[in-house]
């Protein structure tokens, strides 16, 4: 009687997995020609064979098939004051349906904002347009984008799932319908053990989804002083570049005063001592 009920165990798990098998082929199948269908040539279709069902299926799926793209940018700004960059940034953002995913900002001394980092998400169907208006937010100084097309990971993920999940409800199946204790311990170790990895995939799923639907943009903000964007021409320019080199060389001047003033008072004392000195023996030579 044992030795019937572990048979009749045995072939129902083989006739899951079994099916679980075929199931994960059949999706694979439908991924890798999702993945040649931008690099297929076209042929003669009097010259293919007759398609299997399974093909078929397949076909048609491809026919529907919306490319799955990771999007990802980053931009470089320098502006007077970055901080107002960041506002007008976030507003951007949040009027194309996007958000904040982190931010960052470093002051000075005197609590002046000097650089902003943010990582910004917006919907894939507005990326290109949230670059352009980010981009005019303050002085372009790099912008940078790139594509990954996960079309074919997106399908073979989304077919494990369902392989997967068809296998959970066989075993589900089978535990509703276990007789003993040792069948009840086997089915549900290897239910659990289906379950986890049906988590781990819908993780993945979920990741990708995230990753396709929300593009991220990175912009770095750095302030830029008045002197470094004042690029007045004409006379009025060159006045005030005249006056600036003048005031620097001002400075200089101070700078060097200062560090040789010491010295030279400690020169004149020593000088004031010698001729004190000389005077004194003259004198003596005098009266002798």
């Amino acid at each position: 009687m044992n030795a019937n009920r572990g048979t009749r165990l045995g072939v129902l798990l083989a006739t899951v997995l079994a099916g679980a098998v075929v199931t994960a082929c059949a999706a694979g199948t439908t991924a890798e020609q999702a993945d040649k269908a931008d690099t297929a040539s076209g042929g003669s279709v009097a010259e293919a064979p007759a398609p299997a069902p399974a093909a078929r299926d397949a076909a048609l799926e491809r026919t529907t098939i919306k490319r799955s793209v990771i999007a990802t940018g980053s931009l470089g700004l320098a502006a007077r004051k970055p901080d107002d960059v960041r506002r007008r940034a976030l507003a951007v953002v949040e009027a194309l349906g996007g958000g904040v995913d982190k931010e960052q900002a470093t002051s000075d001394d005197e609590g002046r904002v000097e650089e902003v980092l943010l990582t910004l998400r917006v919907p894939a169907d507005s990326f290109e347009k949230a670059l352009d208006q980010l981009a005019a937010l303050g002085t372009l100084e790099h912008r940078e984008q790139s594509a990954t097309d996960v079309t074919t990971q997106v399908i073979d993920l989304d077919a494990k799932v369902k392989a997967q999940r068809a296998t959970v409800e066989s075993f589900q199946r089978l535990l509703a319908r276990a007789r003993t204790i040792g069948e009840v311990i086997s089915i549900e170790d290897q239910l659990t053990s289906r379950r986890g990895e049906l988590d781990s995939l819908v993780q993945q799923q979920k990741y990708l989804a995230d990753q396709t639907s929300m593009s991220t943009v990175e912009v770095q903000v750095h302030r830029v002083r008045h002197e470094d964007t004042d690029q007045a021409g004409g006379f009025a320019g060159g006045f005030g570049d005249g006056w600036r080199a003048l005031g620097r060389t001002v400075v200089v001047l101070g700078v060097v005063l200062g560090a040789v003033l010491p010295f030279a008072l400690v020169l004149a004392l020593v000088g004031v001592l010698y001729l004190s000195v000389r005077r004194l023996r003259a004198r003596g030579r005098s009266a002798a």
